[in-house]
């Protein structure tokens, strides 16, 4: 499935996709009203007051998401990364107790004398 296994990655491919299509219709808009590609970009990121740079019914919310929305989709990207690492070292942590496991039980027979299992030790005796 291309929306990814997680309701996290899927929330991403479906609903952030939809968040992030809000932003760029909003760039877009306050780049074409102020016929400059630049400006939108420090409304974006809060270096530059909405008020300041004209047109606030389309800079304020622009200002907005990128006080919410963005912060919020780069951290799930970054959980989701993070939880691919996590899983990648839980898997590899099973087969190395697996391994383990195998190699202790090979050791255990090695070290059973032959013969002699469960026999109690007739030496003392």
């Amino acid at each position: 499935m291309w929306f990814g296994e997680t309701a996290l990655q899927r929330w991403i491919f479906t609903r952030g996709s939809l968040l992030l299509s809000v932003v760029a219709v909003d760039y877009g808009a306050l780049a074409i009203a102020l016929r400059n590609a630049a400006t939108p970009v420090l409304v974006l990121t809060g270096v530059s007051s909405p008020f300041a740079v004209g047109y606030p019914w389309i800079s304020v919310p622009l200002l907005l998401l990128g006080y919410l929305l963005v912060p919020a989709l780069v951290g799930a990207v970054v959980v989701i990364m993070v939880q691919r690492q996590i899983d990648q070292l839980l898997l590899h942590r099973a087969e190395a107790q697996r391994i383990i496991k195998t190699l202790v039980g090979e050791v255990e027979e090695r070290m059973t004398p032959t013969g002699r299992e469960n026999k109690p030790n007739e030496d003392l005796a």
